[in-house]
């Protein structure tokens, strides 16, 4: 990635708005008379890669219908943890030995990924169609504890697991998830491919992230920074490639700064790995964007925006801080 951004805008650091919910997932997709049978698919953070928030093809909710009395709660599931990442939405997923299911997938900081029916909460959809958990406490492998988050006055987060909003590949039935554990005392931040009917692993994953970069005050390794660091924004699928962010847990110190990773979504090789401020000794231009996901057009430009650093537009080569920063696919690699 070249130096310079396409896009460069001074920006304010953005103000913290996660959506938590006390260990119970709550479904306020529809009417409560209508099922979901007809929703349109929620595949990505805020539904596209522009995170325009909008469905153009809805066709039941209307100004008329969505009222105090026809909308609203209509389920509510037990889960394991906080929920930050948003719920995103299949149709039509076959679930062995369980038929075709349109599917809810619910991810908490606890690092649980669940597969719920969208329309039927009774019986035997009560429970999660599956689940899958990343933690093995017997192997020591947990959730980054509370005492180690720093800063919990800002983020209010009890733990650290999966944060950020995965991502799903419909075309390949494949949901798309980062999750950070702490194991034996280190730090690790893993990208998983799961078969959306099953929850098994794909592609040979999961894979452990990691890399460096080269600046002028030597070599930043992303794992060195791990267990300062989380992966907030929702992660991007944009043209075979899967990009994940990362800034501070919300203390910037331990050379934290903003990190972006891109990997393959068929091989889960890395493709590339840039960071925001290579050459300062201070950790600045971390990428929070209050959850929201790494934005792309159809020609593969990638856009996102950093925060908490100086900024100086008559300096060319300044690192990304505090700016909107936008590149191409090429230009990480």
């Amino acid at each position: 990635m070249p130096t310079n951004p396409f896009i460069e805008l001074n920006l304010r650091s953005d103000i913290r708005r996660l959506l938590k919910a006390a260990g119970i997932w709550a479904l306020l997709f529809g009417l409560l008379a209508a099922p979901l049978l007809a929703q349109v698919q929620v595949l990505t953070q805020h539904n596209d890669n522009a995170r325009s928030g909008v469905t153009t093809k809805e066709t039941i909710l209307t100004a008329t219908n969505v009222t105090s009395a026809t909308f609203g709660l209509i389920a509510s599931r037990p889960v394991d943890g906080l929920i930050s990442a948003q719920p995103l939405y299949v149709s039509n997923v076959n679930i062995p030995g369980l038929g075709v299911h349109n599917v809810v997938y619910v991810t908490t900081l606890h690092d649980s990924v669940y597969a719920f029916d969208a329309d039927n909460y009774a019986g035997a959809n009560a429970n999660p169609l599956w689940e899958v958990s990343f933690l093995n406490p017997a192997a020591g492998i947990t959730t980054e504890p509370p005492a180690e988050l720093g800063c919990i006055s800002t983020t209010f987060n009890t733990e650290m697991g999966i944060l950020g909003t995965p991502v799903i590949d419909s075309g390949s039935s494949t949901l798309y998830v980062l999750a950070k554990t702490k194991e034996n005392g280190t730090y690790h931040f893993r990208l998983h491919a799961m078969d959306l009917g099953t929850g098994f692993e794909k592609f040979g994953g999961p894979v452990d992230l990691n890399g460096t970069v080269t600046g002028k005050i030597g070599v930043l390794s992303l794992m060195t920074a791990g267990q300062g660091m989380m992966a907030r924004p929702g992660m991007l699928l944009s043209q075979g490639i899967v990009y994940m962010a990362f800034g501070s847990n919300g203390c910037d110190a331990g050379g934290t700064r903003g990190w972006v990773a891109a990997y393959s979504a068929t091989s889960l090789m890395q493709l590339g790995l840039f960071n925001t401020a290579p050459d300062s000794t201070v950790a600045h231009g971390n990428i929070w964007q209050s959850g929201g996901g790494l934005a792309s057009d159809d020609n593969g430009h990638v856009f996102f925006a950093t925060a908490n650093g100086p900024f100086d537009v008559n300096e060319a080569d300044a690192a990304e801080q505090e700016r909107a920063v936008g590149f191409d696919d090429d230009d990480y690699r």
